[in-house]
């Protein structure tokens, strides 16, 4: 039986109701419902798959790329993992599993970070008395490592490096607004 429908299920439903009545009206509202819910379920599982993908799409290279972006950021190795450093300074490392990086940072902020987003931010034995945070890199969001990045770099860059990059990020701003 056609009903001149154009859109599929939800159209069929609503001509079935204002042509029949009674039971058939109660019996397509219920199947018109149901396919509303239906379609919202599988939106919003849609979207919890994007989130995903984009958290998970954090990878060491991802922390690279932010990072060298930085001034005075150089490449190394410590403890035979590559590792990043600011003008010799540790910055940070990508511990043996893989999968996380240990990143040097204060005390309090590594508690704010911890606290905030628990998943992705803890501490091992080992660096539970050190200025340093472990960050799981399946778990942290590609915005909030990158300022997570550049706040640490601001604590280990010397003041000469910060203020020339503030100064260029200053000068930037105001061409934008002209």
């Amino acid at each position: 039986m056609a009903y001149g429908s154009t859109n599929g299920r939800d159209a069929d439903a609503t001509q079935f109701v204002s042509e029949k009545g009674g039971y058939g009206s109660m019996i397509a509202s219920r199947i018109l419902s149901t396919s509303r819910a239906t379609m919202a379920s599988k939106r919003k599982s849609s979207a919890r798959r994007v989130r995903r993908r984009n958290r998970r799409s954090v990878t060491y290279d991802v922390v690279r790329e932010i990072a060298l972006a930085l001034p005075g950021m150089e490449e190394a190795v410590s403890y035979g993992t590559p590792s990043l450093k600011v003008q010799g300074k540790f910055f940070a490392r990508l511990r043996e599993d893989g999968q996380s990086i240990a990143l040097k940072i204060g005390f309090v902020e590594r508690q704010e970070l911890m606290e905030a987003h628990p998943e992705a931010f803890f501490v091992t034995d080992h660096y539970a008395n050190y200025p340093a945070v472990v960050v799981s890199l399946a778990k942290v969001r590609r915005s909030t490592l990158a300022e997570v990045l550049a706040n640490a770099w601001r604590r280990i860059a010397p003041r000469r490096l910060v203020t020339a990059y503030d100064e260029v990020a200053r000068r930037g701003s105001r061409h934008d607004d002209e």
